[in-house]
């Protein structure tokens, strides 16, 4: 959404970091338009509610096509705050706790500094039921091993059915499919080592590999924990840098397409995922 007002090597930049390298921004444009569609009717049968917003500084001088594009793109919600008032944060994380049905209650904090023009605010809410319920009386408490090798007593949900399945000497994987089947969890299991090793080479062809040596297998014996994780990571500004984006967060950035002498000042991000029965 940003990436709509940037210009010149700013521009590129955040291109670059996007993996949108040598494609065209409308045509960046066109598939968004088309992937939001298609997720908001992917499976009747799961919650998947994608939203967007724009909280602009009163008198804020924020140019209308940046404004427009994000509207058309994106079907952001834009509105015009007086960052001044000290309800002013209430309102906007009462807008993400109301589009992640109150998963995430709170990311803004005050006071609002003085010289902050807007917040661009993404929000993604999924809720699906499994295609295949667990049983609720086969959860047991046994033991899992954790990133730093311990064993811990933790409840797990257990299922013997008909899964896709795979199973390789590097790792064992299945898909868990949620509503209509349209939508699935994938789980991810290496035989050796630790989890962020194996992390760390999972790329694209690793992951279309997995996907490709899944197939139907019966009685497929499934234990997988009840957990709920809470992420919320710092240092995404210099995240994003490495990446190539670094001058849209300095005071040399061409973000003109939004307004005058405006620059990303920082990139937070919350996250909350509950996995149960």
């Amino acid at each position: 959404m940003t990436v709509q007002g940037a210009e010149a090597t700013t521009k590129d930049g955040m291109m670059k970091s996007l993996k949108y390298e040598g494609i065209d921004l409308d045509k960046v444009n066109e598939c968004y338009r088309y992937t939001l569609d298609y997720l908001n009717k992917v499976d009747r049968k799961v919650e998947l509610d994608i939203n967007n917003s724009i909280w602009i500084r009163q008198e804020s001088k924020i140019k209308k096509d940046f404004i427009d594009i994000n509207k058309d793109v994106f079907n952001a919600y834009v509105t015009e705050l007086d960052f001044s008032k000290a309800n002013a944060v209430d309102k906007i994380n009462k807008w993400i706790s109301d589009s992640t049905s109150k998963k995430i209650t709170k990311v803004v904090e005050p006071p609002i500094p003085q010289n902050t023009a807007m917040y661009l605010i993404n929000a993604i809410y999924f809720k699906g039921d499994w295609a295949e319920h667990f049983d609720l009386m086969q959860t047991k408490d046994s033991y899992f091993t954790n990133i730093k090798g311990e064993k811990k007593l933790v409840p797990m949900m257990n299922k013997t059915d008909k899964y896709n399945y795979a199973q390789t000497n590097e790792y064992r994987a299945i898909e868990l499919p949620y509503g209509a089947g349209n939508i699935s969890m994938y789980c991810i299991l290496p035989e050796q080592g630790n989890v962020n090793d194996f992390i760390d080479q999972f790329d694209s062809d690793k992951w279309n590999e997995i996907k490709s040596k899944l197939s139907i297998g019966s009685n497929i014996i499934l234990s997988i924990p009840r957990f709920k994780i809470k992420y919320e990571p710092n240092e995404i500004v210099e995240k994003l840098s490495e990446l190539g984006m670094g001058e849209a967060f300095s005071r040399n950035a061409d973000l003109t397409g939004i307004g005058d002498e405006v620059w990303i000042s920082d990139v937070k991000h919350k996250a909350v995922i509950d996995v149960n029965e």
